[in-house]
């Protein structure tokens, strides 16, 4: 069921279509003084991981680089280029208008990673991105579902006998952004997004400047405030909402929807219909409606008996969920709550 589930549902945005393959800029480049050399060919182990430090570069989760690479000497390592939210569909038009940044990430990677074995993670169905990344390493073919669990991801990728701790599984994006650091000898600020929503002229793959305000954006795409009703940071799946432009881009985002009240889950109480699609979908066999309604009745100790805190807080649950219930969003906070 999970493996069909972004092509059977009946969601208004589910066909994510991206409308060329050239990422628009809506930022113009903003040059700064070059903090250092980076001759990457001429830098040791030590000078790589100082600039990696210095240009305070992030992952897609917001971790820093400088503090995964200095703690790990990896041996092995997956370039996820895929998502399982549908949104989150440009990488292909990404690596093919940055390769060189790409190629010069790869470079860093194997600069402090010596002998460093790199497999490319694609949506098995993603004809475009193939071509692009099958001269930089094994290309392996995935099921998009395996963006949910990076443990299965490193076994297809190198045998269940490995030791996934000796894996680093990095985010195509990082690589470009790596790159691009160590070619301008300075702080990243180009950030590339998906565009997706009734509310502006998107389907399309934008290039800002990190700190571009959501409203800037908004603007640039001729949106129409008095259809937007929602802004979601992020995937489809599992994003994170916003109820204004305020909010500013940042190295970790991968994609924005803009979305009209036809698009938008509905902010009203209604009722679960027990259609049973949530339990049906959930990667972890959990009841995502029934940890709802016990954290809206603050009943923690049945929460973590349900297995409350195992949620891995995909989204597939208020995806499917005919009735627009948010239920995602009520097991995160009750994660929370229960964690502090």
């Amino acid at each position: 069921m999970i493996s069909n589930i972004l092509s059977n549902v009946k969601i208004s945005t589910r066909n994510f279509q991206l409308m060329d393959n050239r990422i628009q800029s809506i930022s113009e480049d903003e040059r700064a003084t070059v903090l250092m050399n980076c001759n990457i060919d001429k830098m040791n182990y030590e000078e790589v991981l100082k600039n990696i430090k210095e240009y305070a570069l992030v992952d897609n989760k917001g971790i820093e680089l400088y503090s995964k690479y200095e703690s790990k000497r990896f041996k092995s390592i997956v370039i996820k280029a895929f998502s399982i939210n549908p949104n989150l569909n440009g990488y292909g038009v990404i690596a093919e208008a940055k390769r060189e940044e790409l190629e010069l990430g790869l470079k860093v990677i194997k600069r402090l990673f010596e002998d460093v074995e790199v497999k490319f993670a694609i949506d098995g169905t993603d004809k475009k991105i193939t071509p692009i990344v099958s001269g930089l390493g094994e290309v392996i073919k995935v099921n998009k579902t395996l963006d949910l669990y990076d443990e299965k991801l490193q076994i297809k990728g190198f045998g269940k006998d490995v030791n996934t701790e000796d894996i680093l599984i990095e985010d195509l994006f990082t690589l470009i952004y790596l790159g691009k650091a160590f070619k301008d000898g300075n702080l990243n600020k180009e950030v590339y997004l998906t565009i997706y929503g009734g509310a502006v002229e998107g389907n399309k793959v934008v290039s800002v400047n990190s700190g571009t305000s959501l409203n800037d954006i908004f603007v640039y795409l001729n949106g129409d405030k008095e259809s937007l009703k929602k802004v979601i940071i992020g995937g489809a799946l599992n994003g994170q909402g916003q109820y204004n432009l305020d909010g500013a881009v940042n190295n970790a985002m991968r994609g924005i929807l803009f979305l009209t009240e036809k698009e938008s889950p509905s902010e009203d109480d209604m009722s679960c219909i027990r259609c049973s699609k949530c339990l049906r979908v959930c990667p972890e066999g959990l009841n995502p409606i029934k940890l709802k309604e016990l954290w809206n009745r603050n009943e923690k100790d049945e929460f973590l008996k349900f297995g409350g805190e195992k949620c891995i807080e995909c989204g597939l649950c208020s995806y499917v969920c005919p009735s627009n219930i948010e239920i995602i969003q009520a097991i995160r906070t009750g994660k929370v709550f229960i964690n502090k």
